[in-house]
């Protein structure tokens, strides 16, 4: 039978708002009752000819049918958890953990997010991190002049079994800035395996003040560190002091490529979620940061849960408290 068309929506629409079953509307139109109830899932909350329209045919152009457009209690689920402020990465993560029979990858939630019509219906890009209306395209980023790091070690000669959690003490590291202050900033380091996250507060750039910093952080724990990756600020240039005297080897990402010490990277998004970039970062003390990243703290515990927590612990009991 031929697809809806946009009067029977209209007809399906005031029907429906009157209060007939989808078996009254579906004979009144000569279609069946489960063509009807199908269109009416598309908009659980209130049903929109017009957009349930434009989906129709978008789907009918030949592009590639997605999960969350025909899978409606998929879609209802994504939706409930990205309206609680949880992001399409630990969305997509925590199913797989969960073992749904349905998994969706963190890209397909943004695709619905910024291109199905009931998202853009519900506005549900604002409840992401960053509330962008649009989706930025890749490679918007602002390239800078490229630094030359002194012996600088490439990832590519890091050994595989790193990127894959093989053992304790593989560090990510990396330093992010808040709005109006590109001075000041706030370091993070995290322990691939555990995931335990490292934070220092530094009043600069420079790269003796964030050595400095990070070397204060992980004096007790030199004798476990391996490797530390970072990426190629000038920040790193004095990365040859970082933990002198321990057999720890750095490697730097590929020019461009953060996505190669992605931990680190979502921990970064994980500070702004808490502490918002547009906040004064002069005002943010030392106590205020370490309250974010104790073995209780948001990075630590609420992330990742109790599974977590047990696994740094009972790792390095001492060490890894306060």
């Amino acid at each position: 039978m031929a697809h809806l068309t946009i009067d029977e929506r209209f007809k399906i629409y005031e029907m429906n708002k009157s209060g007939y079953s989808s078996r009254y509307i579906g004979k009144k139109l000569g279609r069946d009752k489960s063509t009807i109830c199908y269109e009416l899932k598309k908009f659980k909350n209130s049903y929109r000819p017009d957009k349930a329209n434009e989906l129709a045919l978008s789907l009918r152009k030949g592009k590639r049918t997605r999960k969350l457009d025909i899978n409606y209690n998929l879609q209802t689920e994504i939706i409930e958890q990205l309206m609680l402020g949880i992001s399409p990465d630990i969305i997509s993560g925590r199913r797989k953990i969960e073992q749904h029979t349905v998994n969706i990858s963190t890209e397909s939630i943004y695709q619905f997010i910024y291109t199905s019509p009931i998202a853009q219906e519900q506005k549900l890009y604002l409840f992401l991190a960053r509330k962008r209306k649009a989706r930025l395209h890749h490679g918007t980023r602002i390239r800078q002049k490229r630094v030359i790091i002194p012996n600088r070690v490439s990832i590519t000669a890091r050994p595989d079994m790193i990127s894959k959690i093989a053992d304790i003490g593989h560090l990510e590291g990396d330093i992010t800035f808040n709005k109006g202050n590109q001075s000041r900033n706030i370091g993070g380091l995290v322990d691939i395996r555990t995931q335990r996250v490292f934070l220092t507060l530094n009043r600069s750039k420079r790269t003796k003040e964030v050595i400095g910093n990070m070397n204060k952080k992980l004096k007790t724990l030199s004798h476990i560190i391996k490797s530390i990756t970072l990426d190629n600020g000038t920040e790193f240039t004095n990365h040859e002091k970082l933990l002198p005297n321990s057999d720890r080897q750095v490697y730097f990402c590929n020019a461009y490529s953060p996505w190669q010490k992605p931990l680190i990277e979502k921990i970064n998004s994980m500070v702004h979620r808490v502490y918002s970039k547009s906040s004064d970062i002069k005002k943010l003390t030392i106590k205020q940061l370490l309250s974010l990243s104790n073995k209780k703290g948001p990075l630590n515990y609420v992330k990742k849960g109790p599974l977590y927590l047990k696994i740094f612990m009972s790792y390095y009991p001492q060490i890894y408290s306060y």
